[in-house]
């Protein structure tokens, strides 16, 4: 009787861990599909990294759906699993610096060839941190099979101490740049082009390429990236926070993904708004450049 009873309340964990992800990927995939299939929704190229890394995420927990809680998994699968889970979060954050780094090039600069190309090549940052933290949480767990255990009922992992430290280090560190390069673009924009706040502000709302809204939601997924980090530091204290771990991709799919435009293309049954003039974001955009490419300058 005291089996049934603690059987029973395992359950609601494990099927509200599973309907946040689900929701989570369902958001993202909804998110994604406008704007891939709508031509007048424009995303960059950076955007469309960050949430096709947190989909992966998702999926990740998935390769266990029907097996969490019931007969053990075969151990290729739980290595896959806890090898593929504890990748995502670093390149999450990989994915989401590069995001900053091309806001930061559009309120420092006009965006150039250069700089796209430059935006192109950093793509490579997040899988690369991907494959690397992948490969090397499956060679710490081949290297001592008995290590691989059934942490929670949602994942397998295995327990070494590199298998929490590496993503730990990455995410803080990409968590740093974050901050910093937040920083560093408000006091570029403050003192480098003498503009106020309310300038900056004013230079925000009327520029085309870049929204006072993008830079909001930037900082708040930096927030997000916080999370990530109490999450994986209080692991390491032995306070078991994992079931938190959905809500990370939830909360990038509600930031990046309650656009109007989105929003606009599944409210199908309201009347198409009047189009409405572009504004006029040349005048606010040569407040924040000059002759001079900061880029390439001394």
């Amino acid at each position: 009787m005291p089996e049934a009873t603690a059987r029973t309340l395992a359950i609601p964990p494990i099927v509200g861990f599973d309907v946040v992800l689900a929701f989570a990927l369902l958001f993202l995939t909804m998110t994604i599909i406008p704007a891939v299939m709508v031509k007048s929704i424009r995303r960059s190229k950076t955007w469309f990294s960050l949430l096709i890394f947190c989909m992966v995420y998702c999926i990740s927990f998935f390769l266990l759906l029907g097996r969490q809680s019931g007969p053990v998994p075969p151990l290729w699968l739980c290595l896959i699993n806890a090898s593929l889970v504890d990748a995502g979060l670093p390149s999450i954050s990989a994915a989401g610096l590069i995001l900053m780094v091309e806001l930061y090039f559009r309120l420092t600069s006009t965006m150039s060839d250069a700089d796209e190309r430059r935006v192109t090549r950093m793509l490579w940052c997040p899988l690369v941190v991907h494959v690397v933290v992948f490969w090397v949480i499956m060679a710490f767990g081949l290297s001592d099979m008995k290590k691989i255990f059934h942490a929670i009922p949602m994942k397998y992992h295995s327990n070494t101490v590199c298998r929490f430290l590496i993503p730990a280090i990455l995410i803080f560190f990409f968590t740093i740049n974050m901050f910093s390069l937040e920083g560093f673009t408000i006091v570029y924009l403050l003192r480098e082009r003498n503009l106020s706040f309310l300038d900056v502000i004013r230079c925000f709302g009327s520029m085309a390429p870049v929204a006072l809204k993008l830079f909001v939601r930037c900082f708040l997924y930096t927030l997000v990236i916080c999370g990530m980090v109490i999450i994986v530091m209080t692991h390491l204290c032995g306070l078991s926070t994992m079931h938190l771990l959905p809500f990370v991709p939830l909360s990038i799919a509600i930031l990046f993904g309650s656009q109007a435009d989105i929003l606009r293309v599944y409210m199908f049954w309201r009347p198409m708004p009047p189009p409405v003039p572009p504004k006029d974001w040349t005048q606010g955009l040569s407040l924040l450049t000059t002759d001079e490419d900061p880029f390439h300058s001394a």
